[in-house]
């Protein structure tokens, strides 16, 4: 899980009161679901470069492909 640099950073550089009581929490909350969505998409990309029709690509060629058939 994310130690979220960017949200902390970004907390320190604003002072920005919104009505949420606890906006920095909610960006925290979203970031770390963010990092652990990617975790599971580079595993299934990994699991994917297995399959028989990606197993001389790269999973970096796999994902390529991946993110083309997804437009």
């Amino acid at each position: 899980m994310s130690n979220t640099p960017e949200t902390n950073a970004l907390l320190k550089q604003s002072k920005i009161k919104g009505r949420n009581p606890d906006p920095w929490k909610l960006c925290r909350k979203l970031e770390c679901e963010c990092d652990e969505l990617r975790e599971q998409l580079y595993i299934a990309v990994g699991m994917l470069s297995t399959h028989p029709k990606f197993e001389n690509k790269h999973p970096e060629e796999v994902w390529e492909i991946v993110k083309e058939a997804s437009k």
